[in-house]
């Protein structure tokens, strides 16, 4: 039942379709597939966990690479195609993710489907954690698209250049499970994977933070104000609840301010699921904190119109999880174990004063 024994016999293409799955076993098992594909029939009652042990994240096979402009057009529009947290639209906007000046792309392959990227992270390069996604410059997002930007950026003589020594932040500004992959999560082993070649490259970078979207926020608010569980001043109120103006809402946020920072803060960092009441609500603030990072800051945003999707599901405001390497086994173990967070003493200010 040993999957090493038959490597002979397994093809890359049964590797894609397993690794690709959400229910290896069960493919593994289906007689159909296994007589089509000259699978050994002793295969048919493998394990789930046997199939993890041989293809799963721990697995030698999985690896970690850098994916450049001149990498595979295969791999790279395969990592284009399933972007969901900053879609690319145009071929400027690809280019310059993959750029070699101040960009970094990596992902998880398995050796067997190296064309069949498993995840996927962008990075940019900077000397100081970012608050919003106009600090890191080009077009990531996608409603504030500008060509004429990108098509300068991408004339300067210096962008084809070598890039400078002297980065010292890596920011994560987007991060994609691209296949269901086993049914495991792959987060956590890309981002330290990407740390790793980041380290080997660029000695100079010795800060690791996210850029992250706060989704839910907005409609987690509304909640709250529907059922009088917080109460606000009615000019908060009807700028939850969709009443004020587009052109006036930037005023109202700006003259509110403090308030909704605080409510965001509370949102990231108290807020916890019903059902599993040690992890927080936020599905993106869940997944960082689960792999150790510190809620670093929570920032609004500095352009005067932020995307329609990022308005609707955070007022702008997106927040940075700091990778410290030192903190990441302390912090994940005691988040998994109490459901404490590792906070910035500034956020803590905000919420409690």
């Amino acid at each position: 039942r040993c999957l090493s024994s038959h490597g002979n016999q397994i093809s890359n293409e049964f590797v894609e379709k397993l690794i690709t799955s959400s229910d290896p076993a069960k493919l593994i098992r289906a007689s159909h597939f296994i007589n089509r594909r000259n699978i050994p029939s002793n295969l048919k009652n493998l394990h789930h966990a046997e199939v993890l042990k041989h293809f799963g994240p721990s697995s030698n096979d999985v690896i970690p690479i850098p994916v450049t402009w001149d990498s595979s057009c295969s791999l790279i529009e395969r990592i284009i195609t399933k972007e969901a947290v900053h879609p690319i639209r145009h071929w400027l906007q690809a280019k310059i993710r993959f750029s070699p000046h101040n960009r970094r792309v990596f992902a998880l392959i398995h050796k067997s489907a190296p064309l069949q990227p498993l995840s996927a992270v962008h990075v940019a390069l900077t000397n100081h954690i970012p608050g919003c996604l106009s600090e890191i410059g080009g077009s990531i997002d996608d409603s504030q698209w500008d060509a004429e930007y990108d098509e300068r950026l991408l004339s300067c003589e210096s962008f084809e250049e070598e890039p400078a020594l002297d980065w010292t932040c890596a920011i994560f500004y987007s991060i994609s499970t691209l296949p269901p992959y086993l049914g495991v999560p792959l987060g956590q082993r890309q981002i330290i994977s990407a740390v790793e070649l980041l380290q080997k490259e660029l000695p100079t970078i010795t800060t690791f933070s996210t850029l992250s979207p706060i989704p839910g926020f907005c409609k987690w608010l509304k909640e709250q104000i529907k059922s009088q569980s917080i109460s606000v001043n009615k000019v908060v109120q009807d700028l939850v609840m969709g009443q004020i103006p587009y052109e006036e809402r930037q005023l109202v946020l700006q003259e509110n301010f403090d308030t909704i920072h605080q409510l965001v803060a509370r949102y990231i960092c108290l807020e916890k699921r019903n059902d599993q009441p040690l992890k927080c609500l936020n599905k993106v603030t869940n997944f960082h904190v689960s792999n150790g990072a510190t809620i670093h800051a929570i920032s609004p945003s500095k352009i005067k119109s932020p995307s329609l999707q990022n308005w609707t599901r955070s007022f702008g405001f997106m927040a940075n999880y700091k990778y410290n390497l030192d903190k990441l086994q302390y912090n994940a173990t005691q988040y998994k174990a109490t459901g404490s967070l590792d906070i910035n003493p500034e956020i803590n200010c905000k919420l409690f004063g």
